[in-house]
């Protein structure tokens, strides 16, 4: 049986999600990560609010990531974001209008700073739709605890995050 081909990519604002992803690569050896930037940043406060604002809408924004534009032979996808106000980021939603998934199985794991994860069917809706309008197929998602919007998390609190989540997940 062949091995599955995986890769990782993420967006990450506060350096929360880029940490998870490293220390998810590491711990199943994946060594396709791709990180996904928005192509015009938005920082301090207004951005911060602009960002909340765009993502409660569910708008894409235009992104600059080094992810190929059809996912080939990427078998599994894991796809990180944050979560804001109960929506996944507008990069994220730009990477997915912008992203052939066909044949990808994709597993999203999402970092937000509610520890109860409130809201969180709501987003993993709305990425399976963007994900099936691209022909892939959501596997599984999973939620981690970050920190306060706009805070770092301890390392030591994502990773026990990541260990948390590793054995959920339904990797090929």
């Amino acid at each position: 049986m062949k091995t599955p081909n995986r890769a990782i990519a993420y967006f990450s604002r506060s350096g929360n999600t880029r940490s998870s992803a490293g220390m998810l690569a590491e711990m199943l050896s994946i060594a396709a990560v791709y990180p996904i930037t928005e192509v015009r940043e938005r920082r301090g406060i207004r951005g911060f609010i602009m960002n909340g604002f765009d993502a409660m809408r569910s708008k894409a924004v235009d992104i600059k990531t080094t992810f190929p534009e059809t996912a080939g032979d990427i078998d599994q996808l894991i796809l990180m974001t944050p979560v804001w106000a109960g929506h996944v980021t507008p990069a994220i939603n730009g990477f997915l209008e912008k992203t052939d998934l066909s044949g990808t199985r994709v597993i999203l794991i999402t970092v937000q700073s509610d520890p109860e994860f409130k809201g969180i069917k709501k987003a993993v809706s709305q990425v399976e739709k963007r994900i099936i309008k691209q022909n892939g197929v959501l596997r599984q998602s999973a939620a981690m605890h970050g920190s306060a919007p706009g805070k770092k998390a301890d390392r030591d609190h994502l990773a026990a995050e990541i260990a948390r989540i590793c054995p959920l997940l339904e990797l090929e």
